[in-house]
């Protein structure tokens, strides 16, 4: 079923009506004791607390506190500070949210006032409509302690499980509303688009009853409701709905040249490299590690997302691709100018050379303005603590069989030996570039996100140290 985006239901005009009035305390500061809150979508671990000391809806410098929510999302905020609201920040690539494998795949904040112990989409909603919790959930029909509380712990009362789990979709469903900041939330957009959301949960539940909702997330996606499978484990995550194929490759240019593009074609019943023949080699998945059971080789994830996966071996330790676009096999995507002109971009990759020996790097490319008529850019390269000047050009290339593409070309200072770099597959948050001519097997990532580049970064160092 999909629902197009239409105006926005009598219920969140009449909740929309109290934006910009004061909806609560804006916080006062020092409390008599120390406050625990708990952010949920799902839970949300690894997230960065902020008191909103001036009462902009902003995390400023130093409203930061120390540490990151746990696990289970709860997070204790100094007596200093508990008579503030707070701000949730939950980064792409570093915060854990209890509903999905891996880590979280976009970024946003929650919000809530000083007097909620819970952070949630709903609190967030509250604060920018300018209205309360109660008028919001009389608004939308749901039972005020379970918006207004825990709708995950609410779940195991068997009065409260079928609001609770109605809440949770639809807390799911907002969250992926929310742009990166909460300082940009139009609450009248996300009120339209939650109601949609709502309607088609309702539909569902009343058709097919409250099991139908599973693990899927039911959200808006360019003014239609779309629903999709969020995996909660390693093996549903590859494996999927019906199975799923894989391609493999190491971005370390040696293993990559000697081992080539691997295909993993898994279903729920086998789980084989190759064409699942008896000569195929099997895995076990455990947690966030895959095994090769013939060899005795885990691969630890250390990034999933929807079309790519980055795994690292716990004995090799070079950076594993793992993705559902064709690599070599695939065209090269064209090059869009304006994705590069005058944009910065961080590179993920393994400067190992020619050796086995994982070198993890992490550089910025800064692509100056693009000259149409001279087909040049200048180019910045900064890594290592250098920096390096060049220019940039787009040239046409063509493969074996004489299919044409493009490419970035680096040129160089003279005596360096340019290079140039086709765009294989973009993931969303990750770019798979291949750096070399005519089909090298050099395969890097970028990103414009550095925060989701440093945090790869961190995680592929950690399985090395």
């Amino acid at each position: 079923m999909k629902l197009r985006l239409s105006l926005c239901a009598t219920s969140v005009a009449l909740i929309l009506a109290g934006c910009g009035s004061d909806s609560g305390s804006t916080g006062g500061g020092e409390s008599a004791s120390a406050r625990t809150i708990t952010a949920i979508d799902g839970y949300l671990g690894n997230a960065i607390v902020c008191v909103d000391r001036n009462a902009n809806q902003k995390c400023d410098d130093g409203e930061a506190l120390d540490g990151r929510t746990a696990l289970d999302g709860t997070f204790t905020i100094p007596a200093a500070d508990a008579g503030y609201d707070v701000i949730v920040k939950v980064a792409r690539g570093e915060a854990k949210d209890t509903d999905q494998i891996g880590f979280v795949d976009n970024t946003y904040e929650l919000l809530a006032k000083s007097d909620s112990d819970v952070v949630t989409p709903f609190t967030t909603l509250a604060v920018k409509a300018g209205t309360t919790l109660e008028v919001l959930a009389s608004e939308l029909g749901l039972d005020l302690d379970v918006l207004s509380g825990d709708y995950i712990k609410a779940q195991e009362s068997a009065d409260q499980k079928e609001a609770a789990i109605i809440a949770h979709k639809l807390a799911q469903g907002i969250a992926r509303s929310l742009p990166e900041d909460a300082e940009s939330i139009d609450a009248k957009v996300v009120m339209e688009e939650a109601a949609l959301v709502l309607e088609y949960i309702n539909d569902k539940v009343n058709k097919d009853g409250i099991d139908s909702l599973g693990s899927s997330v039911i959200a808006v996606e360019n003014g239609e409701v779309v629903e999709k499978l969020q995996p909660k484990t390693l093996q549903e995550y590859l494996i999927g709905d019906g199975g799923r194929t894989w391609d493999t490759i190491s971005t370390n240019l040696t293993y990559a040249s000697e081992e080539g593009i691997q295909t993993f074609n898994m279903t729920q019943d086998i789980l084989c490299l190759g064409d699942n023949s008896d000569d195929s080699e099997c895995i076990e998945i455990d947690e966030d590690k895959l095994t090769i059971t013939s060899e005795g080789e885990s691969d630890e994830f250390i990034y999933l997302s929807t079309d790519l996966a980055l795994a690292v071996p716990v004995n090799d330790l070079d950076l594993i691709l793992w993705t559902k676009h064709e690599l070599l096999s695939g065209e090269p995507m064209d090059i869009v100018v304006n994705d590069f002109s005058g944009q910065t971009w961080y590179a993920i990759f393994d400067d190992s050379g020619s050796s086995q020996t994982p070198e993890p790097t992490f550089t910025q490319f800064d692509f100056g303005a693009y000259d149409a008529d001279k087909n040049e850019g200048k180019f910045t390269y900064t890594g290592d603590g250098e920096t390096e000047e060049a220019t940039w050009s787009i040239e046409k290339r063509s493969d074996d069989s004489e299919q044409e593409y493009e490419v970035i070309k680096i040129h160089l200072p003279e005596g360096e030996n340019p290079y140039e770099v086709s765009k294989i597959a973009d993931t969303g948050s990750l770019v798979i570039m291949n750096e070399g001519s005519n089909h090298d097997m050099w395969f890097n990532l970028y990103t414009q996100d550095k925060a989701l580049a440093e945090s790869i970064m961190e995680k592929w160092q950690a399985v090395n140290d």
